[in-house]
């Protein structure tokens, strides 16, 4: 409650019939504006003020009232009040100057609507921080994939290099083949040769030797010549025996030939039956391959399907959780808008009911101050328990009296608060039943307000106490009544982050199956190139092998060409020394011997025996190359069934690479498919599990707030009902103050408290005289009625009676 100008004022004086005492005390109010401290709406309780004078008369005779000792009393009072006055001016002052900082307070430090993000940043971080590492891992996943790269860059050059090797190898083999079927012709020839000139030697040798003792045993020291006609050497029989020994032996080169040949053929046929298992063999791992094939095909279908729905429900779960967060956000927004605007009600409500307790200890104050004026404890000197001879008395603690008919003020003191009575005294008592009465009903109505005003204020203080220890646990930190926090600007870069953070997982994802594909593709070229170097080891083994056989070819050609010119030598010589032994046979006799005959010319058995030996190599030579030309003709169609089965095989092992190949990429994309399979179920799982957490999160913050929401809403009711029951005792207590002052101001009323919360006060003022009737005097009665309705004066009425004494 705002005073803007109140004022006491006391005087004594005396009247022109006689010494009398004159008493006046006035309260002024103007120009009472709306205050903080003026209870609901700010604004301030109006008090009705009135000016009143109380004037005591005294008989002629009787002399001054108050005697030195009375005056002193009075003019102590006088000076009480005054202090009073300042006191209260200066509490005026320094309530002003309160109120212009509170109001300086509130205009800077007003509790806002600024969103609190603080709860974000750690999230936003930690993506920040997710991305990053994301970063990093793509940056290394790029690196392994430049990496693996340059080694399949390597492992291909080398597999080139190898292939290229390889060709030549197999190149060089083949013509070393040729030189190997040649050498082993010309071997054959040449042991066929040997074995020709073997034979040839030792019939030779058996000859001479058959010649040389034939002619060892007709010669001697005496030669007796007798010539009878004797029968000749039956040389068809001997050409005869050396054509059938001819024939034989050809018959057996030739079965020779065939038997070798034959064991080739062998071989070529085993190299055939070798080659067709391994072309079916072949056959049915491509049949195999391409049913693996197909099945992983179809098997990569279904995952390719399985992984666009699993895309499209995590595309749906992410919408339909967005939208529901959304509606949730928009909800938590309408809740803590409600629970802002409650806060604010139940803060203005805070603020309104320190207000009232304020104005209610001022009142309580003030009424203080009237009961000491009224009873006089602040001042050494009182008019207790004593009766002065003016005409006036005055007496304390509910009892006392005088011995002269005046105005008669009595006190009387109670545990809640002390009772008040005016009263006229007719030469009985001083205060009248009706007014004890009713001065005990407001006595005790007071003690009740003020046991509801401790009571309210231990509620004030224990809601306080909840408001601030709320504040502390669910303020964010920030203390402020007013904060709300609103994160929605922030969605938007979460969003980004967690688009980001999806993004770099699927980059991730796809660089892992770049190097699982490239990891795999090393391992085919590390394949092919370990099996290219296995074949080339092999190759150049069968090399250095066939290098050794032709290098033991090569020697056993220059030894049977060594041994073929021995041979020859040796044939020469003995030819030599067959002559030189016919001739020394001839020549050695010790006499003459001449011998004439007349015979017919002998046979040329040299030329029959070269002719013999052309004409069986000649057979010889045509016997070879009819079987020749039979292992030629026998072999020919299993070489071509073998270049055959060979293209085959080649073409059969090229398409089971090409299987292979694909095989394997299927089964690098089938494995990518399942990661990424895999990758998008724990997507979805996380992404219905983080909103599910959220959505958990949301609906107990939901239930928490709703739970506060109604918690405050029930206290600022029940504050509400506080506040209410205040500003009745608030005006009640006005009442009382009002009633204080005018008991001050010497009026006599009546006050009757209603509970339709209006109030009627009567007063009746009457000249103080004495028992004997003067009809020079006259009394005048004056009625003053006041209609209060919530601490307000809503109508007075004043009458006025005159009557002669």
């Amino acid at each position: 409650m705002d005073f803007n100008q109140r004022r006491f004022h006391r005087s004594l004086s005396s009247s022109s019939q006689g010494p009398a005492l004159s008493m006046s005390s006035s309260i002024y109010r103007r120009g009472v504006a709306p205050s903080v401290y003026g209870g609901a709406g700010g604004h301030g309780t109006r008090i009705s003020t009135s000016r009143h004078m109380l004037n005591y008369g005294s008989d002629p005779a009787g002399g001054n009232l108050f005697a030195g000792n009375e005056k002193m009393t009075m003019q102590n009072l006088n000076d009480r009040l005054a202090s009073y006055l300042e006191r209260v001016r200066s509490l005026e002052q320094s309530n002003s100057h309160l109120e212009l900082q509170i109001k300086h307070w509130y205009e800077t430090n007003t509790p806002s609507t600024s969103r609190d993000h603080s709860a974000y940043l750690e999230q936003i971080k930690e993506l920040r921080d997710q991305i990053k590492d994301a970063q990093l891992q793509n940056a290394r996943c790029v690196l392994q994939i430049d990496n693996a790269k340059l080694a399949i860059e390597d492992f291909r050059l080398k597999y080139e290099a190898e292939q290229g090797i390889c060709q030549t190898v197999v190149a060089d083999i083949h013509g070393l083949k040729m030189v190997f079927d040649d050498l082993t012709l010309k071997k054959a020839d040449l042991e066929i040769q040997i074995e020709e000139l073997t034979k040839d030697l030792h019939l030779l040798q058996k000859e001479h030797e058959e010649e040389v003792r034939s002619l060892r045993a007709h010669l001697g020291n005496n030669v007796n010549v007798e010539v009878d006609a004797a029968p000749s050497l039956n040389l068809g029989a001997i050409m005869n025996e050396m054509r059938q020994k001819y024939d034989a032996m050809a018959q057996e080169n030739l079965q020779k030939a065939k038997e070798q040949f034959e064991i080739q053929i062998n071989d070529l046929q085993k190299q055939v039956t070798v080659s067709t298992e391994e072309l079916k063999g072949n056959k049915d791992q491509i049949k195999e391959q391409r049913h693996t094939h197909q099945v992983l095909e179809i098997e990569l279908q279904s995952l390719l399907s399985m992984k666009e729905a699993l895309e499209h429900t995590l595309q749906e779960t992410n919408a339909r959780y967005s939208s529901h967060l959304a509606t949730i956000q928009a909800q938590l927004n309408l809740l803590e808008g409600q629970l802002v605007q409650v806060r604010m009600d139940t803060e203005r409500q805070i603020h309104e009911y320190n207000i009232l307790l304020d104005i209610k200890i001022r009142l309580e104050q003030e009424i203080a101050t009237y009961r000491r004026l009224l009873e006089g404890e602040d001042v050494n000197s009182g008019f207790g328990g004593g009766s002065f001879a003016g005409g006036l008395g005055a007496g304390y603690g509910g009892a006392g009296g005088g011995g002269f008919g005046g105005l008669g003020i009595g006190f009387g003191g109670s545990s809640g608060g002390g009772s008040v009575g005016i009263f006229p005294g007719i030469d009985g008592g001083l205060i009248s039943g009706s007014e004890k009465e009713t001065m005990k009903n407001l006595n005790d109505r007071l003690a009740s307000y003020l046991d509801k005003v401790r009571a309210l204020e231990e509620a004030n203080t224990d809601l306080e106490t909840k408001i601030r220890e709320w504040y502390e646990t669910r303020g964010s930190g920030t203390g402020d009544p007013g904060s709300q926090n609103d994160y929605s600007k922030y969605y938007p870069l979460i969003e980004d982050l967690r688009n980001k953070i999806i993004s770099a997982n699927i980059a991730n994802a796809q660089l892992i199956l770049q190097i699982d594909n490239a990891r795999l593709a090393a391992d085919d070229f590390r394949m092919k190139y370990e099996n290219e170097l296995a074949l080339c080891q092999s190759v150049e083994a069968d090399i250095n092998g066939l290098r050794r056989v032709l290098d033991e070819l090569t020697l056993a050609r220059a030894d049977l060409e060594t041994q073929i010119e021995t041979l020859n030598e040796e044939l020469a010589y003995l030819k030599k020394n067959h002559e030189e032994e016919l001739q020394s046979c001839q020549a050695g006799g010790p006499g003459q011997v001449s011998v004439e005959m007349d015979a017919a010319p002998g046979v040329d058995l040299t030329r029959l025996l070269n002719d013999m030996r052309a004409q069986y190599e000649t057979i010889a030579e045509q016997n070879r190359k009819d079987a020749e030309a039979w292992f030629i003709e026998k072999s020919g169609e299993l070489r071509k069934e073998i270049s055959s089965n060979t293209e085959q095989l080649q073409s059969s092992k090229s398409e089971v690479t090409d299987l292979r190949r694909a095989l394997q990429n299927l089964e690098i994309e089938l494995q990518s498919q399942l990661a990424m399979k895999k990758s998008l179920d724990d997507s979805l799982a996380e992404t219905e599990g983080d909103y599910c957490s959220q959505l958990s999160q949301v609906q107990q913050l939901i239930g928490s707030l709703e739970e506060q929401l109604l918690q405050v809403r029930a206290d600022a009711e029940r504050q509400s009902a506080d506040y209410q029951r205040l500003l009745n005792v608030k005006a009640r207590l006005e009442l009382e103050i009002e009633t204080y002052r005018r008991l001050l101001d010497g009026e006599a009323q009546g006050d009757s408290l209603v509970e339709s919360s209006y109030v009627t006060a009567s007063t009746s003022q009457t000249p103080s005289t004495d028992s004997s009737k003067d009809p020079n005097k006259a009394r005048k009665i004056k009625t003053i009625v006041q209609e209060v309705v919530n601490g307000e004066v809503v109508s007075t009425q004043v009458k006025e009676i005159e009557e002669l004494m």
